[in-house]
Parts: structure tokens; sequence; C-alpha cells
């Protein structure tokens, strides 16, 4: 389970009342203010025969769907979470199956099996898009349960059966990491173990995440894009290593110097585990030292803000750190890297999921594109391939992004407004 912790909400205030282009507003609501009637959920979530109603809505105001996760369990089905307006189809063969409702946006978990043929979805919530909008995230365990993490934790049966829910008390937006027996990590606004039946083991006042991994170990590494640690099972800090970051920076400088407030850096940050190993592939905007040890590891921006990736051993030895290598960019050209996710293959490949811009470009009133991307190393660190994907809308500058690896070593990665179910990117690197 990944979830990003809304670290720049110390400025809050000032970004709630950004604007960009073309949208004028970062909190519109995405379709009507009227309360929703009862049994909307339901409504929802009942699969229909007759085709999606057109919306009268703009491609901004009602998006589709935007996948905010992906989980492929052990048996290859694929689930995701996300956000949608309106009424969608979630069948890609001849006939509908037509979810949601004309005029309202749902946040949801979707079901399908391994030929990508729809199986369930639950609409969890209604709700809109906005500046600091997140998304539920999720994940399963070795047993095929589903974990959907949002204001709260919820857990699914593989059937997709309601089994319990759990709030936290002050966490409207929840960091979730849930291992494979079933042991759920929750950030908060306290940390908190809870248990496969929903149980709350203990609450401490400990070291928050924005990602975080249950280890081979027993363990658990905690990320943000300022730090690394590792917390035993009973909450206990055995290791950690902090680094210095400048807040407040997107693809045209510093927000809090003046420049363009739409643009922030996503907060997010991306940890994955092999048996030996710890990879956190993070943001660098100052020089920074990535060798915990009394040697120095230094490494330093060319741009505004680039990408590292770094390996440690499960004791915190820092064992290698590599800066992500843009095609044909130099210090003149290469603007603007930020990231959301990594995963380690069968092979030990590291493959790590980001966005941003080339471009020489330094207007912030320009159209210039932000672009995914998928770029792979070898074990040892040494870049092996560098794959630029679609576009992406940077305003959301925190939604969640997340990609899965299935057995075959192909690549499902989370989208916006993409029509044909499973609303996924599909890339083999």
């Amino acid at each position: 389970m990944r979830r990003f912790l809304a670290a720049c909400l110390i400025i809050l205030a000032a970004c709630s009342s950004a604007t960009s282009s073309p949208p004028t507003t970062t909190s519109s609501k995405v379709a009507t203010t009227v309360a929703p009637p009862p049994g909307i959920l339901s409504q929802c979530e009942t699969p229909r025969t007759s085709p999606p109603r057109p919306t009268e809505f703009d491609a901004w105001d009602s998006p589709g769907v935007i996948t905010t996760d992906v989980e492929i369990d052990i048996h290859g089905n694929k689930i995701i979470s996300g956000y949608m307006t309106d009424e969608n189809d979630f069948n890609y063969k001849d006939s509908y199956q037509t979810v949601g409702v004309d005029g309202y946006g749902f946040e949801f978990v979707a079901k399908f099996n391994p030929r990508s043929e729809f199986e369930w979805i639950h609409c969890l919530k209604e709700s809109s898009l906005y500046h600091f909008y997140e998304g539920p995230v999720l994940d399963s365990d070795v047993n095929g349960n589903l974990y959907v993490c949002g204001s709260t934790l919820t857990r699914w049966s593989p059937a997709g059966k309601f089994e319990w829910s759990k709030e936290f008390s002050g966490s409207p937006e929840l960091d979730c990491a849930v291992s494979s027996d079933g042991y759920s990590l929750v950030s908060g606004e306290q940390t908190f173990l809870v248990s496969p039946l929903g149980d709350t083991i203990w609450t401490k006042d400990t070291v928050g995440f924005d990602e975080a991994q249950f280890l081979s170990d027993g363990n658990i590494a905690l990320g943000t894009n300022s730090s690394l640690a590792v917390i035993s099972r009973d909450g206990l800090i055995l290791w950690e290593h902090e680094r210095i970051q400048r807040c407040c920076i997107g693809p045209y400088g510093d927000f809090s110097s003046g420049a363009n407030s739409n643009s922030l850096s996503t907060d997010q940050t991306g940890i994955a585990s092999d048996i030996e190993n710890i990879v956190i592939a993070t943001t660098l905007n100052k020089a920074v030292d990535f060798d915990p040890s009394s040697k120095v590891t230094k490494l330093s921006p060319l741009w505004i803000q680039e990408a590292v990736v770094a390996q440690y051993s499960l004791s915190g030895k820092m064992q290698w750190a590599q800066k992500i290598s843009l095609p044909k960019s130099d210090k003149t050209s290469a603007r603007f890297v930020e990231i959301f996710d990594t995963e380690i293959n069968d092979a030990g490949e590291i493959l790590i999921y980001g966005g941003g811009t080339a471009s020489r470009e330094t207007d912030p009133e320009s159209s210039e594109p932000m672009h995914l991307f998928f770029v792979k190393f070898s074990p040892a660190g040494q870049q092996m391939r560098f794959l630029w994907l679609d576009e992406y809308t940077y305003l959301f500058h925190n939604l969640g992004r997340y990609f899965e690896i299935d057995s075959r070593g192909r690549l499902y990665a989370t989208a916006e407004s993409l029509t044909v179910p499973p609303f996924l990117l599909s890339r083999d690197l």
C-alpha cells in the first residue's frame, strides 16, 4: 500500500487559491452542488446495459475515469482505485456495463480479471477534484483481501464483500502500508498498527511516512522525500537518515519566492525492497549527502529539481546512489523531475515511475506539457532504459500515480481520463 502525506499543508492557504491554464480555479465542483439523492452509491455501482449518457460538462469538469492506484494480486487480477465522473462503460467488449451517475463524481474501487474483464465495482463516496486531491489507494494481502486507504481504512474480500472499516480521529487523509499477512501500518496524526481483523495493536507518536514497505526481516521501511527510516513491528525506530529538501518547488521554480503556485512538486517518493535491500527513489532540489555513514556521497541538482535512486542494506548501509538521467538533457535543457513510485522486478532490476519536462521553457504561463516516464536501473545502479509516456496534469500535485508489474514483466500504471478498461497505461520496459 502506498500513500503520500501532504507535506506542504503548511502552505495550504496559499496553494488553495492557485490558478492554472486552462482551468481558472483549483476547487471547482466537478458536477453539481445539489445534495445527492438517497442510495446514490448503490446507483453508482450497479452496472447497466445501456450506453453511458453524454455529459454536459467539458473534459476539465468531467474527466471521466482517473485511476489513483493499481494492484495485481497473486492470481493476476487487476484491482484499481480512483475517481470518476458521470457514467462510464467498464466493459471493453461488445455489451455495455455502465456505472456511475450522470452529474456526480465518486471515489471507487473496481476489480478486473487477468483478461481485463470487469468483475465488480464499489463506489466509496461522492467527491470532487481540488488542488490537493490525492485519491484512494489500495493493496492486497497473500489471501487476496483488499485494503483501501483514503479518509478511512477499509477491507474487502477478494469477491468484493465489505468486511470492516476503521476511522482514525483527526486524520482526514491517511497514509497506509499493508503486509502480506494483512497487518496495516497507518499514518495520520499518529502512527497505528492495525491487525487483519481491524483491531489497533499500537498507537505511537513516531516517525510518519509518505511511503512504507514491510521488509523480509519483519521490520518496516518508512520514506519521505527528505528521510528514510526503518522501524520494528513494535514501532521502535531502528535507524533513520534525514536529508534536506527545499520546500514548495515546482517546474517554474520556488513557489515561496513568487513563482507560479499551480506547479508544486508532488510529495510522493518511491520505496521498494527485496530480501536484502531497500531502494528509495526521490527528488533532489538541494545538495544532499545520501550516505548515513561517515563517508560522503553528496549529489547536487543541475536543474530546478532532479531525481535520485539509492540502494541501502536492511541495516542502513548505503550501497549506491545515482541521479536519473533524462535523454538528451544537460544543465541548460532539462528543467524539472518528480518521482511517483518504484518497484523491483524478479530480475532485481529497479523500475521507477516519474514525471517531468526536458524543456528549456521557463515561462509560468506557457502550455509546455509535463510527461510521465518509466526508467529502469540494474541491481548495481546503472541506468538501463528510459521511456517517455503520456502527458499529465500537474495541477493536482499529489494525485496518486502508481504502477504494478504482472507475472510476465509488463507494467500497468495509473493514468488520467483513459476510456478503455481497466483504465491503465500498459508498457513493456
